[in-house]
């Protein structure tokens, strides 16, 4: 992805929605199942250690495939309706997809991941009160994203999962 391609796709995540309206194809539909399935299994693989699950997360190594079709929406357009269907699945995936921050998490990273989309999976503590509290959250170039407010005011950052591998 190009520089000014970079900064476009920073601005379409940072920014407010622009609700796009195209027609999703068979690749959009594809990769929505996929992240609806990794948002119920998302129990199941946090029991594996994290560079594990960072490899199961991670797209395979590029392959040759071929032309995209020239009609095909922008990966601003296609970022955007990822977002929505991931949340979409957590507020009517009931009772197989319960919604929380580790399922959103995981099924955004997995689903940006194979956009192209050079994020990381944050996960994060909060011990200033009587209890122990977690979050987690996506990150883009350290920022978080997709988040109403900033979680590293309340969050302290324990690990990191991206495409270079696993932080902590």
């Amino acid at each position: 992805m190009s520089s000014t391609s970079s900064a476009r796709l920073r601005e379409t995540i940072f920014s407010t929605r622009s609700n796009s309206q195209s027609r999703p194809g068979p690749r959009d539909i594809t990769l929505l199942a996929r992240c609806a399935l990794i948002a119920t299994l998302a129990p199941a693989i946090l029991r594996f250690d994290l560079g594990r699950v960072q490899r199961l997360l991670e797209p395979a190594p590029e392959t040759k495939r071929g032309r995209r079709h020239p009609a095909a929406p922008s990966i601003h357009v296609r970022v955007e309706r990822l977002e929505r269907w991931v949340d979409a699945v957590l507020r009517h995936g009931a009772p197989l997809v319960r919604p929380s921050c580790t399922r959103r998490g995981i099924a955004l990273y997995y689903g940006l991941r194979r956009l192209g989309v050079d994020v990381a999976l944050c996960f994060g503590v909060d011990t200033s009160g009587t209890s122990t509290v977690g979050h987690c959250w996506i990150a883009v170039d350290g920022r978080p994203a997709f988040e109403r407010s900033d979680p590293c005011a309340r969050f302290r950052e324990v690990a990191r999962i991206s495409r270079c591998g696993v932080e902590t």
